[in-house]
């Protein structure tokens, strides 16, 4: 038997047991019975190995396949399009409230700063607190910029943007010296506005009030309202007991009692 008829007889044999092992490979092993028919179909026809099937793709499967892989494709672009949307949402949202942290604590720390100092305008009487639903003014020694020692006239106003939102605005001046200059705490909200809690010595329980009479003391408890749709974000600042302080005003030299309760 030369070499050539050996490689022959090797191709019909692999070809014979790979056929033979698809047929079974699934067939539990007290099963595998090889069927006669096997050995009556011809694995080798002329030196050539004669696969049952060599059947390709067609059209149809091609352009399903393809259809299928440009889903998988716009779906996955489209869920990293809404991740990068809500990373970035995600960092507004953080900015937005520590700025909303921020603002907070310049009004609770100006309030609570608060001095019953007597001032007194260029045109009016002297006060140590005014206030009312949409603007408050009293000294304190808490600057927003810090670039001035001892008190300054602290003045919050509520105004309105060009979206019919509203906004809270502070201000500072010295005495003799202009405007320090506007900085916006809280914007875009559906309204802004201040309450205070007045009560009086005779009575057991206060109530609080839209607009401070008592222009020569402050009160007990201020309330500032964030109204945003149905959403009414309310913060409540105590007002601090401090000593007397002397009157600084201009053309004044009497001194001032503010008495303040304890909030």
């Amino acid at each position: 038997m030369t070499v050539s008829q050996k490689v022959h007889m090797l191709r019909c044999a692999a070809s014979f047991v790979t056929s033979t092992y698809k047929r079974v490979r699934l067939i539990p092993q007290d099963l595998r019975a090889l069927p006669m028919e096997l050995f009556a179909k011809p694995f080798c026809d002329k030196g050539k190995l004669n696969f049952a099937d060599k059947r390709g793709y067609t059209l149809i499967e091609l352009m399903i396949s393809i259809t299928m892989m440009g889903l998988i494709l716009v779906i996955m672009g489209m869920a990293i399009r809404l991740g990068v949307r809500s990373v970035d949402s995600g960092e507004r949202r953080i900015g937005s409230l520590e700025r909303f942290r921020s603002s907070l604590e310049i009004v609770d720390a100006q309030i609570q700063s608060e001095l019953p100092a007597t001032t007194q305008e260029e045109a009016g009487e002297p006060y140590v607190f005014k206030g009312d639903s949409g603007s408050m003014q009293f000294p304190s020694n808490y600057s927003l910029w810090g670039s001035k020692r001892g008190y300054v006239n602290v003045s919050y106003k509520v105004v309105s943007d060009a979206w019919g939102k509203q906004e809270l605005h502070a201000s500072e001046s010295t005495m003799g010296e202009a405007g320090m200059g506007d900085v916006r705490l809280f914007d875009f909200f559906d309204r802004i506005y201040f309450e205070y809690f007045e009560k009086d010595p005779a009575e057991e329980h206060g109530k609080w009030v839209d607009k401070w009479v008592a222009t020569s003391e402050a009160p007990e408890k201020i309330r500032l309202h964030l109204i945003d749709g149905r959403s009414d974000k309310t913060f409540v600042i105590s007002v601090k007991v401090r000593d007397p302080q002397s009157v600084v005003g201009t053309g004044t030299d009497n001194t001032s009692g503010a008495a303040n309760t304890n909030g």
